[in-house]
């Protein structure tokens, strides 16, 4: 997906300046969401380990947390053909 950016340096730039966490979810056939990347704010203020990419949201968050993104990207979740 990311190869599809023309210079990723001037990406990963720009998505490390954002103040606000962002991250990249991907969505299996099963409904299991799972890490692709985090921009530093993320990283930094959740204490990801650097090893998070690929990891399935419910090995990094708790409970709780992991319950209620769950139901909300499930909500709001775009379908591919």
């Amino acid at each position: 997906m990311l190869a599809k950016f023309k210079d990723l340096k001037y990406f990963n730039l720009i998505f490390n300046s954002i103040s606000d966490m962002v991250f990249m979810i991907s969505c299996d056939r099963n409904g299991g969401f799972s890490y692709v990347m985090a921009n530093q704010s993320a990283i930094d203020n959740l204490n990801f380990p650097t090893d998070f990419a690929g990891k399935k949201i419910e090995e990094l968050m708790r409970p709780i947390q992991h319950r209620l993104l769950r139901r909300c990207m499930k909500r709001h979740r775009i379908r591919g053909k």
